[in-house]
């Protein structure tokens, strides 16, 4: 199981995505445009390659198939985590 973070520096990014890493970025970053290499949101991704999110885009929570893509996501292995339950979680 990872955590993935979206990067806003993807050309795809939407104005909230841009929005929220200059909101959660310090203000150091701030003052010298580091929030631009920020993150807009996270999703976790299980061992079986689903992806479940809530995102403003969607509008609701979804799961979809994911791709590990390193140029669009950061990822964080998270596997020492019980996925089973962080499953029954997100789907709940």
């Amino acid at each position: 199981m990872k955590v993935a973070f979206y990067k806003v520096t993807q050309q795809n990014a939407t104005a909230l995505d841009k929005v929220i890493a200059w909101w959660t970025s310090d203000f150091k970053e701030k003052f010298n445009g580091g929030w631009k290499l920020g993150y807009s949101h996270t999703e976790i991704v299980f061992s079986d390659g689903v992806m479940i999110s809530s995102s403003p885009r969607e509008a609701t929570v979804r799961a979809k198939e994911h791709t590990i893509n390193t140029e669009a996501w950061d990822y964080i292995d998270v596997s020492g985590l019980d996925e089973s339950t962080a499953r029954v979680f997100a789907e709940t």
